[in-house]
């Protein structure tokens, strides 16, 4: 997990307790971290998590089948059949 996600989520569920709203919170991380940090979307839906008494700052597991393929390697594949390959034409 990102640590500047878990900091945001930090200080979302802090603004949530201190009474501000969606809006102010996101304005207020805006000022802090700059624009793209977090939307009004993204920040209503941890209200929701928090109002719900789900305190918990990871993501949500999501559904399908879990991403088990490395980056560098399959760029490496690629690569290699590229270079395999381009002998043939």
């Amino acid at each position: 997990m990102n640590n500047d996600k878990i900091a945001i989520r930090t200080i979302l569920r802090f603004c949530l307790k201190k009474g501000l709203s969606v809006k102010v919170t996101a304005e207020e991380i805006h000022d802090i971290e700059g624009q793209g940090s977090v939307s009004k979307y993204q920040t209503a839906e941890w209200f929701c998590r928090f109002r719900e008494c789900d305190i918990s700052l990871e993501d949500k597991s999501r559904f399908g089948r879990p991403r088990t393929l490395n980056d560098d390697v399959w760029c490496q594949e690629v690569e290699q059949c590229r270079w395999s390959l381009s002998g043939i034409y």
